[in-house]
């Protein structure tokens, strides 16, 4: 999760498009943002996730790209649907239009993150001791992410932002049903989580 920082950040989703399970699993993530941004809307060139009542979050204020466009297109899309907004936030899931946008777009001051999703293609090859496994509260589960999204230097200089992108992980747990499956640390408090929806 993120809130506004100096520069403007592309999300690229590097995958075959053709790929079913590829699909799918850009269906689920769009239909989690859908669940909890306060607008979702279709585009000519992909979507627009916009939460006014959350305006830090950049996943809920987003565009989305799902085709080929020019980098001039782009920047009239941005200005067109966050001109608003104190950055620009762009998720693309059309992997040449990604590859080209990262050679183009850091003289421009852009940050790149990806998001890598992992497809389980297998049964497992060996048998783990999960004695160690406890199901975790919502709480402890944003108490975990306060702390891992509190080491953004962004977020720990402003606490409203902090708290409004707390609220994301708090709001798709809870329309999805998630099970937070976690492991305590030496100090008694949860130190990692596993999300199942």
């Amino acid at each position: 999760q993120d809130a506004v920082c100096s520069a403007n950040r592309v999300l690229v989703a590097r995958a075959s498009g053709g790929d079913p399970v590829v699909a799918r699993i850009h269906a689920f993530e769009r239909g989690s943002i859908e669940l909890v941004a306060d607008r979702m809307s279709a585009i000519p060139e992909g979507w627009v996730a916009r939460t006014p009542s959350l305006p830090a979050v950049w996943d809920l204020n987003h565009v989305g790209l799902t085709g080929p466009i020019e980098l001039a297109e782009v920047e009239a899309v941005l200005e067109r649907e966050q001109g608003d907004l104190p950055y620009r936030h762009l998720v693309v899931q059309h992997e040449p239009t990604g590859e080209r946008l990262e050679r183009e777009l850091p003289a421009r001051g852009w940050k790149f993150d990806r998001n890598v999703v992992m497809v389980l293609r297998r049964e497992p090859d060996r048998a783990l001791d999960t004695s160690a496994v406890i199901e975790a509260d919502e709480a402890d589960g944003l108490e975990l992410m306060r702390r891992w999204t509190g080491e953004s230097k962004e977020l720990r200089e402003d606490p409203e932002a902090h708290r409004q992108v707390l609220e994301t992980p708090r709001l798709i747990w809870q329309h999805r049903g998630a099970k937070r499956l976690g492991v305590l640390g030496r100090d008694g408090a949860l130190a990692g989580i596993t999300v199942l929806f």
